[in-house]
């Protein structure tokens, strides 16, 4: 109604800027950022110094994913205007989104300074101060912002997000808590999901709460959907992949050897990007040839159409509950067959996915399935392969040989290092005379992160100087720190799933520790792929023992280390063919169970009891 108005105002005042303008904000409203931007752009030509206008095209240019020209739009906003807040505020969240950080924060500190309090301008800057590893200083912020405006979801779960990067566990919980009471948003109850899995709480605890978020956000089952597609058991499948991290990201490491391999005779693959930035790896990831379709920036429902148009057979999701997550369009059952694959380590807890796919070191049979919605199919090989770097050094010699004592290190994130890891990690220090740790991840850049860590080591009577941290650094730098490592320390119960295997491709052997849940025996799965079962803890004290007991062993260590990488790629986790083909394998056993279960087929392969 808004958009006929301006129409009728347009003709009456042809030549109006501010009428053309509304028109322009009014097509943005209603998803068409094509004619939007042409609209602003006229707007512009007829008034060149409204900082607004140029605004707005900004947002429609980057909505059209139109990057470079968006950011000079922006920055024309910010010229005409300083003083502007609203300008400011959009030239730095789209500066932070090309990690620009620097150039981001001072504009988001710019326009904190012109109105302290503004909710909007203290949530942006929280998040450039999150980015830059002053993430103290962005839990202050964000405090702030609820100061001011008590009852915003985003600002709890930004916070919740912040407290668990500085380990403060029970204060994040709190706040994603928060958040999840007072929003609607899947998104924001799905943080609550993923941190629940850092600690304190059991896997029944975390399954009712997955069944939860779907039964709150979800409720009414998916409207039956007719599938005419060709139901021949042995035909070529349409297999769709949807995730948010076709980039560089851990879980690109984990499907790109797939995509690489895929049989396209028995296999059509179709990628569903839900994220707008392309990097080097979205670029040879497109370079295999399968159907690529950007969904940022449709909706669910919108996005299923789509899938649905494309008669995908089996549409796998990548992404679980982690940022950027579109399991919205898995509710509204576009496929016939849903899975869910490698993005995350837990059940969905939507009934619309069918399977989980996984293996018997994750998910031995009896053990898990009453944690899923889903059922587990397990495939054989183990359920993920990796691409290691192109770049990696050559492995290094063992670094105690050179140091004269053993160093530990461990570079998950720091919210999967709970107070019961770094307790475990300061008893075996104290038992290792003269060993060090490394902690390196991007939080520990923060001094205040990095300190109170250095306090509980000190506390328990371990010297400052065996601690070193070491913050983030470009991919192709990180893999060469590991040659500063003699042991790499897994976390529990949240297992490393990437940091694991670039330590066993750089010859750096993993201690981790088994538990009963996914999560907890990632490490179990990668290590005994390479037989490195007694590498493997089943309890805290047995944890600490094994490591004492390996550290004493540096000759067996660096014989080790000089023969993982060729293990490594001689076993499954660096055969891309074999774990592909026990994927292939999977999606036509689920085929063949459907066509059976519709009655529109005959007897196929029927997934594994269990």
């Amino acid at each position: 109604m808004a958009l006929e108005r301006f129409r009728a105002a347009g003709r009456v005042i042809p030549r109006s800027a501010a009428h053309i303008n509304s028109m322009g904000v009014a097509y943005l409203s209603l998803g068409n950022a094509g004619r939007a931007a042409a609209c602003f752009r006229r707007a512009s030509r007829l008034d060149a110094g409204s900082a607004d206008i140029f605004r707005h095209l900004g947002r429609a240019l980057w909505t059209l994913g139109k990057r470079e020209p968006a950011l000079a739009a922006f920055q024309r906003a910010v010229g005409l205007n300083p003083r502007q807040a609203s300008s400011r505020h959009a030239l730095a969240t789209a500066l932070l989104k090309v990690r620009r950080t620097a150039e981001a924060l001072e504009h988001a500190q710019a326009a904190v300074a012109l109105d302290a309090n503004d909710v909007v301008g203290l949530c942006i800057l929280a998040n450039c101060l999150g980015k830059a590893n002053r993430i103290s200083e962005a839990s202050l912020a964000s405090e702030r912002a609820l100061t001011l405006q008590p009852g915003n979801a985003g600002v709890w779960s930004n916070l919740g997000g912040f407290y668990a990067e500085e380990g403060r566990w029970q204060e994040s919980i709190a706040s994603f808590c928060r958040a999840a009471d007072l929003s609607h948003s899947p998104a924001i109850h799905s943080n609550l999901l993923l941190v629940m899995h850092y600690g304190g709480f059991t896997p029944g605890q975390i399954f009712a709460e997955h069944r939860r978020w779907a039964e709150f956000h979800f409720p009414e089952p998916a409207v039956p959907r007719a599938f005419d597609s060709d139901r021949s058991p042995g035909r070529r499948l349409r297999v769709g992949y949807v995730s948010a991290d076709f980039r560089d990201h851990s879980v690109s490491f984990l499907i790109e050897p797939v995509l690489a391999a895929h049989d396209r005779l028995a296999i059509e693959p179709f990628l569903y990007s839900t994220a707008g930035p392309v990097d080097l790896v979205t670029e040879r990831i497109q370079s295999y040839g399968a159907h690529w379709h950007n969904l940022a920036g449709t909706d669910d429902v919108q996005a299923a159409d789509l899938i649905a148009f494309h008669q995908i057979d089996i549409l796998v999701d990548l992404s679980g509950h982690t940022a950027g997550n579109r399991l919205g369009i898995f509710a509204r059952k576009p496929a016939p067959i849903q899975a869910t694959y490698c993005g995350y380590p837990d059940t969905t807890g939507l009934p619309s996915i069918d399977y989980r796919i996984t293996d018997e070191f994750c998910d031995p049979p009896g053990l898990t399935e009453h944690l899923h919605t889903e059922r587990l199919w397990r495939i054989a090989p183990g359920f993920v392969c990796y691409r290691p770097p192109d770049d990696a050094p050559p492995i290094s010699a063992l670094p105690a040989e050179k140091n004269g004592y053993l160093t530990f290190g461990c570079f998950a994130i720091r919210q999967k290092i709970t107070a019961e890891m770094l307790s475990a990690w300061a008893s075996i220090l104290q038992q290792v005379p003269y060993s060090r740790l490394i902690l390196k991840n991007r939080q520990v850049a923060d001094p205040a992160i990095a300190e109170a860590i250095r306090t509980r080591f000190t506390n328990r009577g371990v010297a400052a100087h065996r601690i070193e941290f070491r913050g983030n650094t470009p991919r192709q730098d990180h893999i060469r720190h590991h040659a500063d490592i003699d042991i790499m320390l897994d976390t529990f119960p949240y297992n490393g799933t990437i940091m694991t295997c670039e330590s066993l491709w750089m010859g750096v052997p993993v201690l981790s520790m088994a538990g009963t849940s996914h999560a907890a025996r990632v490490g179990l799965s990668l290590l005994s792929r390479l037989g490195l079962v007694g590498w493997v803890a089943q309890s805290y004290d047995d944890y600490v023992q094994r490591a004492v007991a390996v550290a004493r062993d540096r000759a067996g260590i660096a014989r080790l280390r000089q023969t993982l990488r060729g293990e490594f790629a001689r076993s499954s986790l660096g055969d891309p063919r074999a774990v592909t083909g026990a994927l292939e394998d999977a999606y036509r056993g689920m085929w063949c169970a459907w066509l059976d279960l519709t009655g529109s087929g005959r007897a196929g392969r029927t997934p594994p009891e269990g």
